[in-house]
């Protein structure tokens, strides 16, 4: 007889927020090797941060600021690089700074701040609690939406699923040691609630949505992704009345889907979820990458579900620009979200600028819209993104590279880069409104620093 995860930590009088999750086990390493007694000692225990012993390089007295930890970046905190994290997005966003030369980065990085369930402790370190506020940064180099699409950007307060490299940050060591990151991943998963229009049915009804973004390059780092299989949960709505039978959608986001995903209502006799399995593991060729989203309602034979549900379309007007970053004009570069539509404009200037961004959505009355923005305004660092330093990662991360070396190839990027370490680009401030499916009306919001307004509206198309 089958007994749940759940039930067997149970068993043994361990509390159930340790391992909550049916995947737990099968995301670690070791898998049920582990033991479940051992696992929820692993599970619950930090990383070290002891970047060094891992390869980072102390700091050389010859170069100037974060340069002196260039070489390597990152290292990995163990031998198995690959782990996967789940949790909650507490910030999502694009960042204002990266180092910017080739290899390190191709463009700026999405930085995804995931909140882990209890039992991802084992990924954070020291510093991650005293530092960071008990978050695990993971940072997916977009490469102009080339790596990472825009369409598989989360918003703040998504439910996520991330998996990918497992590093020490050598580049910002802290009093309390080195983070950690999953750096970079090669699969986000996001959740988000929004009606969906499944066949037989009427209508748009309620459907929880995961939204799946698996690909191999990463910027300074390609990843196998057809090593394994991905697998998750999607939980189902609440069932709307007895006779309602589950429903699924699969809507492909890459040009090729070199394989479905397998979907099976569970339990089966009465079910609360469906469970999900990419089949990537040994697909040939190998794939570049793989991209859905899949949709999970019921059925509305009698249609009253469809008819609570509203269409609405969001505009996002104008934006209004308060805080000048230059003397000589400003280059802003601005990421607006709404629902998971993201839209980017680049080098703005002036005191304010029209937008003209709309996205239409279905809602059940319990969704929410919502609504980010983020970016950066440019200066001479910008303008370096993406150059070629005349490095390959292989030979700026080489463990066994000697002191005279290292400090040989920082003071080559420090002269490369020379008379931009004081102009970095600015970080404009962050914005995140959500709103009830019913409210309607034109609205102005000023991002958290106050430098610019949001003008935008809520209406019935």
């Amino acid at each position: 007889m089958s007994i749940s995860i759940k039930k067997l930590f149970k068993k043994q009088i361990i509390d159930n927020e340790v391992i909550s999750l049916r995947n737990s086990l099968s995301n670690h390493y070791q898998g049920s090797r582990i033991g479940l007694g051992e696992a929820y000692r692993s599970f619950l225990k930090p990383a070290d941060g002891n970047g060094f012993v891992r390869g980072c390089h102390r700091p050389s007295q010859n170069v100037a600021g974060e340069l002196a930890h260039v070489v390597p970046s990152w290292v990995p905190v163990h031998d198995h690089e690959t782990r996967t994290v789940e949790g909650v997005l507490a910030l999502s966003k694009i960042t204002h700074t990266d180092f910017p030369l080739k290899p390190w980065h191709t463009y700026y990085d999405w930085n995804f701040f995931v909140i882990p369930d209890k039992q991802y402790t084992y990924l954070l370190s020291e510093s991650n609690f005293k530092d960071h506020g008990g978050t695990i940064e993971c940072e997916w180099d977009t490469g102009d939406e080339r790596f990472l699409p825009s369409w598989a950007w989360p918003q703040e307060g998504n439910r996520m699923i991330i998996t990918g490299r497992w590093i020490y940050d050598c580049g910002h060591p802290e009093a309390h040691g080195h983070k950690t990151e999953i750096h970079p991943p090669k699969a986000v998963i996001s959740f988000r609630t929004e009606a969906v229009k499944f066949t037989g049915n009427s209508g748009a009804t309620r459907a929880n949505n995961a939204i799946i973004f698996i690909g191999r390059n990463g910027g300074y780092w390609r990843h196998a992704i057809n090593d394994q299989n991905y697998a998750f949960d999607l939980h189902l709505p609440p069932k709307p009345y007895p006779e309602a039978v589950p429903k699924y959608k699969v809507t492909a986001k890459t040009d090729h889907l070199p394989v479905q995903p397998q979907i099976v209502p569970y339990p089966g006799e009465e079910p609360k979820q469906v469970r999900v399995m990419i089949p990537l593991k040994g697909v040939t060729p190998h794939p570049e990458n793989y991209g859905a989203i899949i949709s999970a309602g019921w059925s509305d034979p009698l249609g009253t579900e469809s008819r609570v549900s509203q269409r609405v379309r969001v505009k996002i007007l104008k934006i209004h620009m308060h805080g000048n970053y230059d003397t000589w004009g400003d280059e802003w570069h601005v990421y607006v979200g709404i629902n998971g539509r993201w839209k980017v404009w680049k080098d703005i200037g002036g005191n304010s600028k029209s937008l003209n961004f709309s996205v239409t959505l279905d809602l059940h009355p319990n969704d929410e819209i919502n609504i980010s923005a983020c970016g950066f305004e440019a200066d001479v660092m910008h303008d370096h993104m993406g150059e070629n330093s005349g490095y390959s990662w292989a030979e700026i991360s080489d463990t066994n590279m000697t002191k005279a070396r290292k400090e040989e190839i920082e003071d080559d990027v420090f002269w490369q880069l020379s008379g931009s370490f004081n102009d970095e680009n600015d970080r404009i401030g962050l914005f995140s409104v959500r709103h009830a499916s019913e409210e309607r009306g034109f609205l102005k919001t000023k991002s958290h620093k106050g430098d610019y307004t949001l003008e935008y509206s809520i209406e019935t198309p």
